[in-house]
């Protein structure tokens, strides 16, 4: 059974310890996923820049090459969000001040990260100052792409787009790892899988084109 973005979220609040930031993310997330147009509409748009055009040919590519090389691609990146944001989200990290360590958040699909992302800028700018407030050293960062581990077709925003070619592909190769292979509370290893597959498959992406 298929569930629904926000069917997913809301049963998933019932379990997760901020519920509130749960349900806020995915009614936010369901208003820019609403303005989703089909990849292949998009390509065929006639007001589509040239550049951008290219980089909706290379991500067809990219997707294309992950499903050769056993990938979970799946529904992925079939739908575009024209947005305007510079990023697709707005993380922050928080971690002890007397240690190195990360506070983490615990989610029932992820398990404990040790970061919480944002699609409005304002609600994480509290987040940070509410974080700082508790005593807690803080950093701020922009997300690039996200994953959904599979859960839902993952859209692809512009602003993903907005690099060298062959970022694009690392980038797309990236998710997909996550999309295919995901260590429930181990945020650290999945990044450091996802990062050493993609750039190996994009190396080889490069080489055969």
């Amino acid at each position: 059974m298929r569930f629904r973005l926000c069917d997913l979220f809301i049963i998933a609040s019932t379990f997760m310890i901020s519920s509130c930031y749960t349900l806020e993310q995915a009614f936010r997330f369901n208003n820019s996923f609403n303005s989703r147009v089909p990849l292949r509409d998009m390509m065929e748009d006639p007001s589509l820049t040239p550049d951008r055009k290219q980089k909706l040919e290379l991500t067809v590519q990219t997707l294309n090459f992950a499903s050769s090389q056993g990938l979970n691609v799946g529904d992925a990146y079939q739908y575009v969000i024209p947005e305007s944001q510079k990023a697709v989200s707005y993380s922050v990290q928080a971690a002890y001040p007397d240690r190195m360590e990360l506070i983490t958040w615990w989610f029932p699909f992820a398990g404990s990260v040790p970061y919480l992302g944002y699609f409005d800028l304002d609600k994480r700018n509290d987040k940070s100052k509410e974080l700082r407030a508790e005593g807690y050293d803080v950093s701020e960062g922009t997300v690039g792409a996200f994953s959904s581990l599979g859960w839902f077709s993952d859209p692809l925003y512009f602003s993903m787009l907005q690099r060298p070619n062959p970022d694009v592909t690392q980038l797309l190769l990236h998710e997909l790892v996550h999309r295919t292979f995901w260590s429930k509370g181990s945020a650290t290893f999945n990044e450091n899988l996802a990062e050493f597959v993609s750039l190996q498959m994009t190396e080889v992406y490069l080489k055969e084109r």
